[in-house]
C-alpha cells in the first residue's frame, strides 16, 4: 500500500522569473506580450463621460489668474488698459500720460512684495562691499609698492 504523506513530501514547483528579467526579455525581443484584441477597449465603446467633445482652452485659464493677479494688486488688467487706450477721446498725449502713471503704479506694487527690495537692496549692498572691498586692497598694494 503506497501512502502518501503531505508533511513529509515536498512538491518542487519551479521559480518563477524575476520582473527585472521578464523586462530584459521584452526589450531584447526574445520574448512579447500578446493581449486578445476582444479584451482591448474599441473607442466606440467607451462610455459617454470619457468622450470628450471640447477640450479645455488653458490659455483662457492663464489669462484668468493673470487678471486675477494683477486685480489683487489694484491695478488695470490687459483688457482695461486696451480698452483705456482705444477710447475715441484719448489722444496720443493722454495715452503716453495714462501708461507712465499706470507703469510708476506697477513699480509702486512692486516695490511692495515681500522679498523684492529686500533682495534688491541686498544684491545692492554685496556689490558695494566688494567694490569697497577692491578698492581698500588695490591702496594697499599701492602703499607697499612705494616701500
Amino acid at each position: 500500500m503506497n501512502k502518501f504523506n503531505h508533511k513529509t513530501t515536498k512538491s518542487l514547483v519551479p521559480k518563477p522569473p524575476s520582473y527585472e528579467d521578464v523586462l530584459k526579455d521584452l526589450a531584447s525581443g526574445e520574448k512579447q506580450i500578446y493581449i486578445d484584441p476582444e479584451y482591448m477597449p474599441q473607442l466606440e465603446d467607451l462610455p459617454p463621460e470619457y468622450e470628450e467633445e471640447e477640450v479645455p482652452d488653458y490659455s483662457i485659464l492663464e489669462e484668468d489668474r493673470i487678471n486675477e493677479v494683477v486685480d489683487k494688486r489694484e491695478l488695470p488688467n490687459y483688457d482695461d488698459l486696451e480698452l483705456q487706450l482705444n477710447r475715441k477721446d484719448m489722444t496720443n498725449k493722454l495715452r503716453k500720460q495714462y501708461l507712465t502713471r499706470t507703469l510708476k503704479k506697477a513699480k509702486e506694487k512692486r516695490d511692495q512684495l515681500p522679498g523684492h527690495s529686500t533682495a534688491i537692496t541686498k544684491n545692492y549692498r554685496m556689490v558695494l562691499t566688494l567694490k569697497l572691498r577692491l578698492n581698500i586692497t588695490k591702496k594697499i598694494f599701492r602703499i607697499r609698492e612705494m616701500f
